[in-house]
């Protein structure tokens, strides 16, 4: 017979480990069903067959009588002890047993009728068939029972008739039905193995689709939600943007009126100086106005490409993060590679993009209370590609938000963060031909890889 490791080679390799101790398990709950069911049929058989005792040997039917009426005793208490937890537990032992004190009764039979010249022998037969067939007890339970029936019988006959006198037939119907019970068991119990393996296998497939199912269903419930969001934000932009145009026109308009009136030459320049930062402070308010409308009504992103240098594109940007993050008191540091490089970008994107990721950088190390807190900006190239590094070492992206950090809504490290920057930083970056990621090999912190083509 296959080994239950076999088993789950041949069958496939979406058993559970414990496939073995589930099997038992059933087994033994079909087993006590089969018998709770079968007992009371075998009984009433047992003792109907009174009737073929009187017309065999009718001067030995009252011993015959008590042996059958003695038989029946265990097996009747066996019937509601088999419901119980002592019963349920010990189920094999207490089959073993009841069939154990049947066949006991009728090799007592045999013996009275004269050993070997009996022709009783035939009952052990049919019950060593019923069993083998019909019994989901383990082959070793089967190998007790075959041995302690053909045993006894051998034995009893044996003693009774003094030698082996007629005993050629019963001997080799005895053992030779014994040989094919243990075969059909064998069988049976292999194929009950196969039958429930199957069965198991479909079962962990349904339980796996219905899962996948309540995935989906989630899922979709949560881009649902994400869409309705999306649609409230792109409704709210659309009103901030309309809204906040004529104040920024009318804050333009009376900064270019500033450098116009200014007639002192001193003066004139520190007003232009001014006039220029309040100028570039509201271009980049438009800016966020409009990436934001970009990426919540799905448009293409409008690019206003130029070629710079990696120099030209980074120290600016490099020079306004050091000044904001030292006045948080984190430390910054800024190195560049092959700064003469080239690219073809939107330099105001570009800014935007750097500026972001380490404004999160910032707001999760102020958020976590980071010791010695550090930001940094690392350009490098490699044949076609810019490769920037962004990291920090704040208290890093949870494993479990890696694959959805770049989704709408998602955010981590900030307590005031609304999980809309890196979605929209993910848009700009893939406008300009680039792309980002997180880098998972970083042991501490967060690292964000930016690459963007060079010329």
């Amino acid at each position: 017979m296959p080994s239950a490791n076999n088993n789950h080679t041949l069958i496939g390799p979406d058993l559970p480990d414990n496939f073995s101790e589930v099997f038992l398990s059933a087994e033994l709950e079909l087993l006590g069903k089969q018998m709770r069911a079968g007992l009371p049929i075998g009984i009433a058989l047992y003792l109907c067959f009174a009737a073929l005792d009187w017309l065999v040997a009718p001067e030995l039917f009252s011993s015959f009588l008590l042996l059958r009426l003695g038989a029946i005793v265990f097996p009747l208490a066996m019937i509601p002890l088999s419901k119980s937890e002592f019963g349920k537990k010990r189920i094999r032992g207490l089959a073993l047993s009841v069939f154990l004190i049947g066949a006991a009764s009728m090799v007592a039979m045999c013996y009275l009728l004269g050993g070997f010249a009996s022709n009783y022998f035939v009952g052990l037969i049919l019950m060593m068939f019923f069993v083998g067939l019909f019994l989901p007890w383990s082959i070793r339970n089967n190998i007790v029972f075959l041995g302690l029936l053909n045993g006894s019988y051998l034995a009893a006959c044996l003693y009774k008739s003094g030698g082996l006198v007629n005993a050629e037939m019963p001997i080799a119907f005895m053992l030779g039905s014994a040989a094919l019970t243990h075969l059909a068991s064998s069988i049976m119990q292999d194929s009950r193995r196969q039958s429930f393996a199957m069965q198991l296998q479909l079962d962990i497939q349904r339980d796996a689709e219905i899962a996948s199912q309540l995935k989906t269903i989630s899922m979709l419930e949560e881009i649902d939600e994400r869409d309705s969001r999306l649609v409230a934000v792109g409704q709210i932009a659309s009103t901030l943007a309309h809204d906040m145009r004529g104040p920024l026109t009318a804050i333009i308009n009376r900064a270019e009126l500033l450098r116009v009136i200014t007639d002192d030459s001193k003066q004139n320049e520190m007003v232009e100086k001014e006039v220029n930062a309040i100028e570039q402070s509201v271009q980049r308010v438009n800016s966020m106005i409009q990436e934001l409308l970009e990426f919540v009504s799905g448009r293409e992103v409008v690019l206003e490409q130029s070629v710079a240098t990696i120099k030209d594109l980074l120290e600016p940007v490099a020079v306004e993060s050091q000044m904001a993050l030292q006045h948080s008191g984190i430390e910054w540091s800024f190195l560049v590679q092959g700064g003469e490089k080239k690219l073809l970008v939107d330099r105001h994107r570009f800014a935007r993009i750097i500026e972001n990721i380490i404004n999160n950088a910032r707001d999760a190390l102020l958020s976590s209370k980071t010791s010695g807190p550090k930001v940094s900006l690392n350009a490098s190239t490699d044949k076609g590609h810019l490769i920037l590094h962004i990291s920090d070492n704040g208290p890093g992206i949870p494993k479990d938000m890696a694959d959805s950090l770049f989704q709408p809504y998602t955010t981590a490290g900030k307590a005031q963060g609304h999980g809309l920057g890196l979605a929209i930083v993910r848009n700009l970056v893939t406008a300009n031909g680039g792309s980002i990621c997180l880098d998972s090999t970083a042991e501490n912190g967060c690292t964000f890889i930016i690459k963007l083509p060079l010329l």
